[in-house]
């Protein structure tokens, strides 16, 4: 356990930035240059034309280009699930923009952003720790803002960390309620900040985190606090960053246990409770060693939302040639294919049957030949099939006649 010494925030954001860039458990590269907004954009413009030299050619980004991107940026984020949904890129995981050239003849020109295939670097993804980021108020009643400690990936605000010195009364919720009132001001809206997925609060000896969401549905409820796999809490900010914000965990976090709901009007970024993430990590590492076993839940803690991303991971692993979701009753079918369909929105293909949506990842079944058709089909390889243990057997049947 890391003792509790420091007496002041300061004290504290300089010993979390030392943790946070400290080998052998973090690989966060700490950037005191960085101190605007304006500075992470043109951090950010940077990282694209690292990550895009072969799309951008001998013909760098001009200014005017670099306008459009931000603009189309902005477009896509301007709510934390709107954001969520792109960062996610649908079935090849990577978010893109495409914009025309201020040369016309060049042609098109689709860059890459981020990337949540590529998690721990080697490849495109970059992770970097800023700090005191200083922010122009929106309003004129407002005020100019600096927030604590940033996370980014790929130059993009990822994660945010607002802390209080461990003295403070309640220090993780005043920390909570200067978040949402950072939200209510529009501090995270219309700006480079709208990329946001998790925010962590802390006043060193209490520790929560929680996924952003718009000011109305900003609640203390929502604060979760993290858990080993033999259950034991985790408050301390630096055992805290140690376990949950090292590279690549903080990554895979945002990148496998985020989610993004979507059900009618109601649009969600959800981020899963520790024993859904220790479940489902148990689960997927049975499944690659060719063992069996169950996952054992309450009543209302979540047990569609992990069975659906445990499918869905499966889905996605190489080598894996079909992912089934078995139901053992029949009036489930059709809701546990509502569920997951809800939870896969960034899949969805844009095409309507009634009130059920087409989507990439999941796959639903009418009838026993409809499943034998679609387990025999190259097409739903990277796909979940969900239906019931009595259809399946009837599909079975029909496939070996």
């Amino acid at each position: 356990m890391t003792k509790l010494s420091h007496n002041n925030e300061a004290e504290v954001e300089r010993r979390l930035i030392e943790v946070l860039g400290g080998k052998g458990y973090n690989q966060w590269n700490y950037r005191p240059d960085l101190k605007s907004e304006e500075d992470l954009w043109n951090n950010l413009r940077q990282k694209l034309t690292q990550n895009n030299l072969s799309e951008i050619g001998e013909h760098p980004i001009t200014d005017k280009e670099f306008d459009m991107i931000k603009t189309d940026l902005l477009l896509k984020t301007k709510t934390p699930f709107d954001a969520a949904k792109w960062l996610k890129g649908g079935e090849n995981g990577i978010a893109r923009i495409t914009i025309e050239r201020e040369n016309t003849a060049l042609g098109p020109m689709s860059l890459m952003l981020y990337s949540n295939r590529d998690i721990g670097g080697g490849g495109i993804s970059t992770y970097e720790v800023v700090h005191q980021i200083s922010k122009q108020k929106t309003h004129v009643d407002d005020r100019d803002r600096r927030f604590d400690v940033t996370l980014l990936i790929n130059g993009l605000p990822i994660v945010q960390i607002e802390l209080k010195q461990a003295s403070a009364k309640d220090g993780v919720f005043q920390a909570f309620n200067q978040i949402k009132k950072y939200a209510e001001e529009g501090m995270y809206r219309g700006n480079i900040f709208s990329t946001l997925q998790l925010f962590v609060v802390s006043n060193e000896q209490t520790t929560r985190y929680f996924a952003n969401a718009m000011p109305k549905n900003m609640h203390r409820k929502f604060l979760f606090s993290w858990r080993t796999t033999d259950n034991h809490k985790v408050e301390n900010l630096y055992e805290f960053v140690k376990q949950v914000l090292n590279i690549p965990d903080a990554h895979r976090l945002i990148a496998d246990y985020t989610i993004v709901s979507e059900d009618q009007d109601n649009k969600t970024l959800m981020v899963l409770q520790p024993y859904q993430i220790h479940a489902i990590q148990a689960l997927y590492k049975s499944a690659m060693q060719h063992k069996s076993g169950f996952v054992w839940h309450a009543t209302g803690s979540g047990k569609t939302l992990t069975s659906f991303v445990s499918t869905k991971l499966l889905a996605q692993k190489p080598g894996i040639d079909r992912t089934i979701m078995l139901i053992d009753r029949k009036d489930l079918d059709n809701q546990t294919t509502s569920e997951f369909t809800k939870f896969a929105s960034e899949y969805n293909t844009g095409i309507s049957s009634g009130n059920a949506r087409s989507n990439s990842l999941i796959v639903g079944t009418g009838s026993a030949k409809e499943l034998s058709s679609t387990l025999l089909s190259d097409a739903n390889t990277n796909a979940v099939v969900i239906t019931t243990r009595q259809k399946l057997e009837s599909a079975l049947r029909h496939a070996g006649r």
